[in-house]
């Protein structure tokens, strides 16, 4: 099931109340209901449109959760738990599915498998264990996986996708507690501002430097 508080007041979840605002859940919606699949992720694409990412199948939800309808997108893929999907400036998205690949796709699209060239290393992801993030950076002009492991002391890599080339990078931090729990694209109004913040495991909120030089793990 789902559940939805009241538009913008994110403690009410009174649903008795049947405004157009009103909390809602999928058991006592009109139109969209409960998917048939268990729900790891739930996107806002914009505010017409969400994604409900299930273990294995995908699920389009329209207009107001209340009335609106939940129509499938695919049966056969399903997200990865957590935050494990983005959106780049044109309106695509991508995820990493419940299997570990992962796909670029529009919202009423069908899913095109973009990482055969780590597939090997993403199906052997532990997703019980690891911390599954997704972002896309305007500035570099592709996307992040951070792939963090639940035990803080673990070594681990993160990947990057780079949209030109469609080439994937492995990332290092030398460091474990630099290892992201979180990332946020942050658009500011100075250019030094507009960057790619990341929350780490020693609670740090951390930007990479363009003009730092290369510090490679040895």
């Amino acid at each position: 099931n789902w559940f939805m508080s009241r538009q913008n007041d994110p403690r009410d979840y009174d649903y008795s109340q049947t405004d157009d605002q009103a909390a809602v859940a999928g058991t006592n919606t009109d139109g969209c209901g409960k998917p048939p699949d268990i729900i790891n992720c739930i996107y806002a694409y914009s505010d017409d449109l969400g994604l409900m990412g299930c273990d294995h199948s995908i699920f389009r939800m329209t207009g107001d959760p209340r009335r609106g309808s939940l129509d499938v997108i695919s049966t056969s893929i399903g997200m990865a738990c957590g935050r494990p999907i983005c959106k780049d400036s044109s309106g695509a998205i991508y995820f990493m599915s419940s299997r570990g690949p992962v796909y670029r796709m529009s919202p009423g699209g069908w899913p095109e498998l973009i990482s055969q060239a780590i597939d090997n290393i993403l199906e052997d992801i532990d997703f019980a264990r690891t911390i599954v993030r997704m972002a896309w950076d305007d500035r570099e002009g592709g996307c992040y996986l951070t792939l963090t492991p639940l035990s803080v002391n673990k070594a681990t890599s993160h990947f990057y996708w780079d949209q030109k080339t469609g080439g994937w990078f492995r990332d290092y931090f030398r460091k474990t507690g630099h290892n992201p729990r979180c990332v946020y694209l942050y658009d500011g109004d100075l250019p030094a501002d507009r960057r790619l913040l990341i929350g780490c495991n020693d609670g740090y909120v951390r930007y990479f430097e363009d003009r730092a030089a290369a510090n490679l793990p040895v």
